[in-house]
């Protein structure tokens, strides 16, 4: 990307507040100015794990020297400092309660403190009621704003600090949102010297660079709690609209449709909650409050069984490899096969068929080749083995990235599986070169994944280089 030109584009940015009645807001803008905002990133406690760190010192009797020690938490609720000394509210030692498990997880914990602020039962007095909604009403006002989708707004989140500080001017907003590409990226990658600079001297209003400085002060400072604040209230309100227990197609409620689309929320949802699950049936994104045909749970311990133990045939033959993305690869293979498993071949299939249309093809898109139940099973990749797994990703540069094997199940946890020797082979491989080897154990009739933590590494140990197949036991975690 080019190196912006900076006076260019300050006069781009100056544009935004052509509007008249933008001109006058600027113009009544002072150094004491409050901009309406919707975020809880309030001045000393921008970053969530100091908001952990003040409830815990309020609660421990430690007020500190400064005024908004305790006022700062207290507007939102989370203190009450009406008494001597302040203490916590019900709200206030929910949130703190999670600090064990969310200091280091901001996506999540800012999912928590909104689900605890808008979301919960806690009663809040009537001035922090009215600063909540306040701020609501302003998000949604922000979002009504944009009416036209930009990816850019959500892979740089430094936008979002200047469409929320910008919202309030007449018609700024809007067209913002239609600036070219680079010059969004040119915005959101200036230095903050630089955009405090931006629009200064005599070719601009006083309140213009005023407002620059302002912007300045807050877009590179926990900018990324503006995204975890639209996702997480886009979900928890997506939350709120089904049933418990309920599963419905997924739609992303206005306003949060202006920024947010259902792939956006299929792919960032895992991120910020367990509370629901959304996934792709080949047809539609649905959402959940209870199940996922995704990964539902795990398991931890694998043991070899070794009834199935056979020794390995050598036999000496020419292969020819194949690059990982080659066409022919995905050419099925003849329904006649000789059965390993115990496990009906079809319903083997059906289990492929299914992680692939539910979890695998929805998560990685073009970078997931499958190998299973298709010629490339049995054709040497450019390492010399076969894939010895059902799907493998590949890089740009379509080199394998990470393997899946896929094994299907029925009735839960233990459960013996059939892995072949290629199979092994390819796990042991992985491991020695640092490449992901996963499994995953489909029970089609519970539409369940089951993922089988450290798989690779407990497998590789079991010394099995000599069978030509064998059956494993995995247990379910603490089974």
């Amino acid at each position: 990307m080019a190196t912006p030109n900076l006076d260019e584009l300050a006069r781009r940015f100056a544009s935004l507040f052509d509007d008249p009645a933008a001109q006058e807001a600027l113009a009544r803008l002072s150094t004491r100015t409050t901009l309406p905002i919707f975020n809880m990133a309030i001045s000393s406690l921008r970053h969530l794990p100091k908001w952990f760190d003040r409830l815990e010192n309020i609660s421990n009797g430690q007020l500190g020297a400064h005024g908004n020690f305790t006022s700062d938490p207290a507007s939102i609720g989370l203190v009450d400092n009406s008494v001597a000394p302040p203490v916590l509210t019900s709200a206030g030692k929910e949130f703190f309660s999670y600090k064990s498990t969310l200091y280091g997880d901001p996506a999540r914990a800012e999912y928590q403190l909104l689900k605890i602020l808008y979301f919960s039962n806690h009663a809040h007095s009537a001035k922090v009621q009215g600063v909540l909604a306040s701020r609501m009403e302003y998000l949604l006002d922000v979002l009504r704003q944009f009416g036209l989708y930009r990816q850019e707004f959500l892979a740089q989140p430094s936008l979002l600090v200047i469409a929320e500080l910008i919202a309030s001017f007449p018609n700024a907003l809007p067209k913002f949102v239609t600036f070219p590409a680079e010059d969004l990226l040119h915005l959101a990658q200036l230095s903050e010297e630089n955009f405090k600079a931006l629009c200064t001297g005599d070719d601009y209003p006083a309140g213009l660079a005023r407002l620059c400085n302002r912007i300045a002060g807050d877009y590179t400072r926990a900018q990324e709690r503006r995204l975890h604040h639209i996702v997480s209230m886009a979900l928890l309100t997506i939350a709120s609209l089904i049933p418990p227990g309920g599963t419905t197609v997924l739609r992303v409620p206005a306003p949060y449709s202006n920024l947010l689309t259902k792939r956006d929320i299929f792919n960032l949802h895992a991120t910020y909650t367990s509370d629901l699950a959304v996934w792709f049936d080949g047809v539609s994104y649905l959402v959940s409050t209870s199940i996922s045909p995704a990964v539902a749970t795990r398991a931890e311990d694998i043991q070899p069984h070794g009834g199935m133990l056979r020794p390995k045939k050598e036999t000496a033959r020419t292969v020819r490899r194949v690059s990982a993305t080659d066409s022919s690869r995905n050419k099925r293979r003849a329904a006649q096969q000789e059965q390993i498993t115990v496990i009906n071949p079809l319903l083997s299939e059906d289990a492929e068929d299914f992680a692939e249309r539910e979890l695998l093809r929805p998560m990685h898109g073009a970078q997931i080749i499958r190998a299973g139940h298709r010629i490339g099973e049995t054709m040497p990749l450019p390492d010399g083995l076969v894939p010895g797994a059902d799907f493998y990703l590949v890089d740009d540069d379509g080199t394998p990235t990470e393997f899946i094997e896929v094994k299907c199940i029925s009735g839960g946890l233990p459960a013996n599986i059939s892995l072949t020797h290629a199979e092994y082979l390819r796990v042991c491989k992985c491991v020695a070169e640092g490449i992901p080897y996963g499994i995953l154990l489909v029970d089609l009739a519970k539409g369940q994944c089951i993922v089988v933590d450290y798989f690779d590494e407990q497998l590789a140990q079991l010394g099995l280089a000599d069978a030509e197949q064998f059956t494993i036991k995995v247990w379910p975690l603490g089974g």
